[in-house]
């Protein structure tokens, strides 16, 4: 039994309560493990790895609702996807990292505590994902966040420098807020326009819809000569929407594709919602 769990390389766990014991046992049994699934554990609280695990390349943890801190050192960790709620997240000395997905489920907070029941504090938590892996941003290739992470519209005009960043993800599942949110990601959009020179593939996911339409300041930025793909979902079809996909053309020098679509493809749970009417966006469109 040793040598088949020693020489296991990946492990995907679904609906089943692993305790943060039982994950550090994991980790240190399984000495060729490569890549680690969690999904729906609801006794995980405190994740702790403090001993270097060689071969861990990505590592995925979703949806573990009580969960409040992650400590992993994975010295050639390359992807890490987080979903869930607003913790503490240490990824130590990762620096083959060029993948992070990080989502967080309470998207009406903006304002984080100072610490949570562990005593950990939060990295910055304004910008909660700039804040988590700041060590790690020059490299990063993929990078997936919701807009949320960002408190106030102007909040993300704090975006540090992406050099190496080709295809953001940014996701908006805040219908609550309306038009701001939408005023949001296109704030969010544009400042990652400015800070990634090597914007190839820029995604966005919108679940918002509103019968009010603000005026979309637009904001001046260079134009992006390495950007080549959108990709939009949850496109409703109102002037604020329209006004938004349009001001990408602000970036490009030379699009090969866009794809439009009213489905919000951001979340599984709520990947069948579309947005608006469909005359609405056909005549948008």
């Amino acid at each position: 039994m040793s040598k088949i769990v020693s020489s296991l390389r990946e492990l995907r766990l679904k609906f089943v309560d692993v305790t943060d014991e039982q994950f550090d046992t994991i980790l240190s049994s399984c000495i060729s493990l490569e890549c680690l699934h969690l999904l729906e554990s609801s006794r995980l609280v405190n994740v702790k790895h403090s001993v270097p695990h060689m071969k861990l390349n990505y590592l995925e943890i979703y949806n573990c609702s009580d969960l409040e801190n992650i400590e992993i050192f994975a010295p050639n960790l390359v992807s890490f996807k987080y979903r869930g709620p607003r913790i503490y997240i240490f990824v130590k000395d990762a620096k083959q990292l060029v993948n992070v997905v990080c989502t967080c489920l309470n998207f009406g907070v903006d304002e984080y505590p100072a610490k949570n029941t562990l005593g950990l504090p939060y990295i910055q938590g304004k910008h909660f994902v700039f804040g988590q892996f700041g060590d790690y941003l020059s490299q990063l290739e993929y990078l997936m966040m919701d807009v949320g992470s960002f408190e106030g519209i102007r909040g993300s005009n704090k975006v540090p420098l992406l050099c190496n960043l080709k295809h953001p993800t940014l996701s908006c599942l805040n219908a609550s807020r309306g038009p701001k949110g939408m005023l949001r990601c296109y704030h969010l959009v544009a400042s990652f326009a400015k800070a990634s020179p090597f914007l190839h593939r820029l995604k966005l996911r919108f679940s918002l819809y509103s019968t009010e339409n603000p005026e979309l300041r637009r904001i001046p930025t260079s134009p992006r000569k390495y950007l080549k793909e959108v990709l939009v979902s949850g496109f409703s079809g109102n002037k604020l929407s329209t006004d938004f996909v349009m001001s990408i053309f602000d970036y490009v020098i030379e699009l090969e594709k866009i794809e439009i679509t009213s489905v919000y493809l951001g979340d599984v749970a709520n990947s069948l919602v579309k947005q608006g009417k469909a005359d609405v966006v056909r005549k948008s469109i």
